[in-house]
């Protein structure tokens, strides 16, 4: 989790060093409060979904998301999540927990 959680604060840090960028990434919102296991973010803006809506790929926006599953599996870890952008939620939530964790807290 420790390499989940590095990579993705290092990918916000070089937003933030390179902000002509914001407009067209993602927006990361970090909480390490949230869950007692694994590596939890959100973010409010990805361009994926933008993209999809604007050239009317909606169809294929779902799949796009569902990539993060096997991802995760391929960094030996899961991935819950209760909300997607493609899905119409107000956020993509992540949240890593190692593959050998039982009931995550």
């Amino acid at each position: 989790m420790a390499r989940i959680a590095k990579m993705m604060h290092k990918d916000a840090a070089w937003l933030e060093v390179h902000p002509q960028y914001k407009a067209y990434s993602w927006d990361f919102h970090f909480d390490e409060m949230k869950h007692e296991d694994g590596f939890y973010y959100h973010f409010t803006q990805c361009p994926l979904n933008t993209f999809a809506r604007k050239e009317g790929y909606l169809e294929v926006l779902p799949i796009m998301c569902d990539i993060d599953y096997k991802t995760a599996a391929l960094m030996h870890a899961k991935l819950y999540r209760d909300h997607t952008l493609a899905g119409s939620g107000e956020v993509c939530d992540y949240w890593f927990v190692g593959d050998k964790v039982e009931n995550p807290k």
